[in-house]
């Protein structure tokens, strides 16, 4: 137990402890905790799952897209906290761990998408002459 681990678990509790404030008694004119995660919510929902993947696909990844935006939202932000002055995702694991999580979702949804096409079009892009491959 070091002081990243102890930075990490600060940041995902203040994550769960903000988002449980602001989910537990939903109302239709929001209080201020709920209008925070509402807002941090449609702002993923909105200008990062459906602008980027369009309204089927953003609706199917948005809960990966949230987990991994806050997590890497709180882990940074701790760094420019005085007093903890270090990012959660200061060492290797944690980014290592998204990006392996992110690339499995990617390979999952294209072989999902297009079981036939998707590794050819994904290692040789259209357009490419083919004597450039050995290079791609």
């Amino acid at each position: 137990m070091n002081r990243i681990i102890l930075i990490r678990f600060l940041a995902v509790a203040v994550l769960i402890l903000l988002f449980w404030l602001g989910t537990r008694r939903m109302k239709v004119i929001p209080t201020r905790i709920q209008s925070l995660a509402e807002m941090g919510l449609d702002f993923v929902r909105v200008n990062i799952a459906e602008d980027l993947l369009g309204k089927k696909d953003g609706r199917r990844f948005l809960p990966l897209l949230t987990t991994i935006f806050f997590m890497v939202l709180f882990m940074n932000i701790t760094g420019i906290i005085p007093g903890l002055n270090i990012a959660g995702t200061s060492v290797i694991g944690v980014p290592l761990l998204l990006g392996v999580i992110s690339y499995g979702a990617f390979i999952y949804a294209g072989v999902k998408k297009s079981p036939a096409k998707f590794f050819r079009n994904s290692l040789f892009p259209p357009g490419v002459p083919p004597a450039l491959y050995i290079i791609v």
